[in-house]
């Protein structure tokens, strides 16, 4: 046998993760209709969204022979999000702060020109 062959996925392997797909769509379904706490039903939701994905670039992008190419799409996307969120907060909470402490009791007076 073959690498070629040995590497490649049988039809079996694409339905029973079509099969999963499915599944866990018709669960992130039921969560969105069911009557539960909004902040629960969006983690839900967002953890199937991320299950669907990475079952996604594990099967069908071949990503499962090329383990390098699998960290660096997962973890540093959302790494350089989680820093960015981060640096940003503090830079809002700053000018919110700023705006505060020097705008908020000064009156501003509009001038008509001419």
């Amino acid at each position: 046998m073959s690498d070629h062959e040995h590497d490649s996925h049988s039809l079996r392997n694409y339905f029973w993760v079509w099969g999963w797909l499915f599944v866990l769509s018709v669960c992130s379904y039921v969560v969105d209709i069911s009557p539960i706490n909004q902040m629960l039903k969006w983690v839900l939701i967002t953890v199937f969204m991320f299950l669907k994905a990475g079952m996604i670039m594990h099967v069908f992008m071949h990503l499962q022979l090329e383990r390098l190419s699998l960290v660096t799409m997962v973890i540093v996307p959302p790494a350089v999000m989680l820093f960015a969120l981060f640096v940003f907060g503090f830079e809002g909470t700053h000018i919110e702060n700023v705006r505060e402490n020097f705008f908020l009791n000064i009156e501003f007076t509009r001038t008509e020109a001419g």
